[in-house]
């Protein structure tokens, strides 16, 4: 978290201290920032200054926990990144390790469909390429297999960090181990992502027969919307996609202007009307723009109404829509499912089925809640400046530009005020002694 100089929350020699620290933890030195911690912490609480004592503490334990969960801490092994693919049945997994200052610093996985008619070597060349399209490369690039075109990719990935990097197949010693390390993470969260899989094709296919589809979906939107006595209205859709959530293609629906009242069958009606009209727009113009094959939204009978009508009113009668309303109790487990044709329905609880149905309204409950109060907040903070006599909106912009939040202006000293360009200090004084209560 930033720890706010611009604002003068922290003073200079602090934050210089902190760059420091941050410095000699990325070059490795871990154990002299622990123990210079564990003097400053000691000092604090001597000093009864127990509120600081325990920012150390959360500090320490955040620092032991990042250097304990080292996959490995290989010897002599600077700084480099370690890339290991698994493939199984043309779907890929590469793992990357981070290491630097010899330190394991985590790792990540990613998922590639190969082509048939490439092997790894080719995936693994273009990979290189493109994960480093927006990151400097270190001087030390490992690998399980060879990359394709080497020297291309070598020459590219030195004129991208500046220095030269070596790309080179590990064979032997440390560097071969830790390459070993990272082949074992990419086939096991190969079988991972196989089962995951297996079993999230049996839900939809159970699904698709619960709820007479032709097919299981491939791409689900689930959309829900948030206000607050009408207020702050947003709506959000999230995309349930490849058996994932695609937050990529998650959007939000500001309604606030449009919407009276907190009408939520017509919240839902206008959002659904805004997101197929654009659809509609976007096949015109590429086909291949997706179509969700299965609808669910949050809400009973009246929203799944509102909802079939406005797509009805669009010409769209091949999207299936679900609606979920919540149970007598508001709990989980007890949702009725309505479908077309007023067909309503009640799963069992412990169903795969309604897991996953529960597992997805949840994340687009979370997502517009998220949403909502952003907006919520941002408005209350804005409100604060606005509601001190004298300040318009050029001054509040001039407050805003110049301390970068509301939090800062807040905090401001009164002869840090007196500096805003344009305020005056009549102004200057009024916020002060509106903050200061």
């Amino acid at each position: 978290r930033c720890s706010a100089p611009c604002t003068g929350y922290i003073d200079a020699p602090a934050y210089t201290r902190l760059v420091e620290q941050s410095n000699a933890f990325m070059a490795g030195d871990a154990v002299r920032i622990q123990t210079e911690l564990e003097t400053e912490m000691r000092q604090a609480s001597a000093a009864l200054e127990f509120e600081r004592a325990a920012t150390i503490r959360n500090r320490l334990r955040s620092l032991n926990a990042i250097s304990t969960s080292s996959i490995a801490n290989p010897q002599g092994i600077t700084d480099a990144d370690v890339f290991a693919i698994h493939d199984a049945d043309r779907s890929c997994c590469i793992v990357v390790f981070f290491v630097r200052g010899g330190h394991n610093n985590g790792s990540r996985e990613f998922f590639i469909t190969r082509p048939s008619d490439q092997t790894d070597a080719d995936v693994m060349g273009a990979f290189l390429m493109q994960f480093y399209d927006d990151k400097i490369p270190p001087s030390l690039v490992l690998t399980n297999c060879e990359p394709a075109e080497l020297g291309i990719v070598q020459d590219a990935l030195s004129v991208k960090g500046g220095h030269r990097v070596e790309v080179a197949r590990a064979q032997r010693g440390n560097k071969r181990e830790i390459v070993r390390h990272a082949e074992e993470n990419a086939r096991e969260a190969i079988e991972r992502r196989r089962k995951t899989l297996a079993s999230q094709t049996q839900t939809l296919k159970d699904l698709a027969t619960m709820f007479r589809l032709p097919a299981p979906p491939n791409r689900i939107e689930v959309y829900d919307n948030s206000h607050l006595q009408g207020t702050n209205a947003y709506g959000a859709m999230i995309v349930y996609q490849d058996g994932d959530f695609a937050k990529n293609a998650y959007r939000k629906f500001k309604m606030e202007d449009t919407i009276g009242g907190g009408d939520d069958f017509e919240m839902m009606r206008q959002m659904l009307t805004r997101r197929f009209a654009r659809l509609q727009k976007e096949r015109s113009e590429d086909n291949r723009a997706n179509q969700p094959d299965l609808i669910i939204i949050d809400g009973g009978a009246g929203q799944h109404a509102a909802v079939s009508q406005a797509l009805k009113d669009l010409g769209i009668e091949d999207v299936p829509v679900a609606s979920m309303a919540k149970g007598v109790d508001r709990n989980a487990g007890n949702e009725r499912i309505f479908l077309e044709g007023g067909l309503a329905m009640q799963l069992d609880p412990g169903h795969p089925v309604s897991h996953f149905l529960q597992r997805i309204r949840d994340e687009a409950h979370r997502f517009v809640i998220t949403t909502h109060r952003a907006a919520r907040n941002k408005k209350i903070s804005v409100s604060e400046i606005e509601e001190i006599e004298g300040i318009g909106p050029a001054k509040k912009r001039a407050l805003l530009n110049h301390f970068g939040s509301v939090g800062g202006v807040k905090r401001a000293a009164l002869s840090e005020l007196e500096l805003v360009p344009n305020l005056g200090k009549e102004a200057a004084q009024r916020i002060y002694a509106h903050f200061r209560g």
